[in-house]
């Protein structure tokens, strides 16, 4: 005891530090509530990027809406792929470049589409990047990230879109020296986005007159499939190349099939090749042909109207079928998508 005028003060006893098992407590209590918070910020995240993704997706509809407003029909698949490295417009009627060169100057993209428009997309203009190595961040889903190819035997690196219009079947012809594939008309380009011409001859533009189905149950652009990991295409890499510049081949296509062959797919799902022909002979990779999304069950679109919708992975192959035929007849509703 302290005597201080007169009083008695007992000392304060200051406590003892923390046990070992009381720190090792504290520890576990920290580690458990970051555990428990990393999924939440993850999810977080996602939601966030699937948002931005879906927000692309809504400016290429307004894109769309705004190109046939000013054109009096929709953007097209353009011409055949091996016509791509010839002039971007062609002479004969119809655009050569695909739907994602057709877009740029509905989305504040004028300068690339001048470049488009005077160099071919395969050539670097003087002090820039060729059309094909320019990314369009419009174009690339936020969770994925922008993509690029590994240089190809000119040393281009093409920049990857993930966004896709819809073919039935697969039934097109990509040398323009030789003639359309009787069944392309007829099966294959049944979608909003169809092909612009072939050779010489240019092929009927689509208007909304000939969406018979609807603009709002027939989807226009959709999420493209990428395996987890493929961050990178390989200069064979047929269906990825040249990136979202492409004009009626993979890159900018792709297939919904009648008969569901080729299913919509998760990044995050592993890749077996049971058919054959879905193996690339030369590098043994996985061909992506169909549709398919980085997010959890579901895929984003854009439909002919302009709104945006999610899509189940899971979705009935027949459903998705008629989902981008315009004029078969079948009108989807929005309870058969989700």
């Amino acid at each position: 005891m302290v005597i201080q005028r007169g009083y008695r003060v007992a000392r304060r006893r200051h406590p003892a530090g923390l046990t070992l098992v009381e720190l090792l407590l504290v520890i576990a209590i920290i580690t458990l509530l970051i555990n428990l918070s990393i999924p939440a910020v993850q999810q977080a995240r996602e939601a966030s990027r699937r948002m931005q993704c879906q927000n692309n997706l809504k400016q290429i509809g307004l894109a769309i809406q705004n190109h046939e407003s000013g054109k009096r029909r929709f953007p097209s698949a353009g011409g055949p792929s091996g016509d791509f490295h010839t002039v971007p417009m062609a002479p004969h009627g119809f655009v050569r470049a695909g739907w994602g060169v057709q877009l740029l100057p509905f989305m504040e993209q004028d300068s690339l589409y001048r470049q488009a428009e005077e160099f071919d997309p395969r050539i670097r203009p003087p002090g820039g990047a060729a059309l094909v190595e320019t990314p369009v961040a419009v174009y690339v889903c936020p969770t994925r990230g922008q993509r690029f190819s590994l240089p190809d035997g000119d040393g281009l690196k093409p920049a990857m879109g993930d966004y896709a219009g819809v073919i039935g079947e697969y039934f097109f012809e990509h040398d323009p020296a030789k003639p359309p594939r009787p069944a392309e008309a007829r099966d294959t380009w049944r979608g909003i986005i169809a092909k612009g011409g072939h050779g010489t001859r240019a092929w009927r533009p689509v208007t909304p007159a000939m969406v018979s189905d609807g603009l709002s149950s027939t989807v226009a652009i959709l999420e493209k499939a990428c395996a987890q990991g493929s961050s990178t295409a390989d200069p064979r890499d047929w269906w990825e190349l040249p990136g979202w510049a492409q004009s009626a081949d993979w890159s900018t296509m792709r297939i919904a099939h009648v008969e569901g062959e080729y299913p919509p797919v998760a990044d995050a799902t592993r890749r077996r090749i049971g058919d054959p022909f879905l193996r690339d002979f030369d590098t043994g990779r996985y061909k992506e042909l169909a549709f398919g999304s980085p997010h959890p069950d579901v895929m984003l679109g854009v439909f002919g109207d302009g709104a945006t919708r999610s899509i189940r992975l899971s979705i009935d192959p027949w459903v998705f079928h008629n989902l981008g035929c315009r004029d078969d007849g079948e009108v989807i509703r929005k309870a058969d998508l989700e």
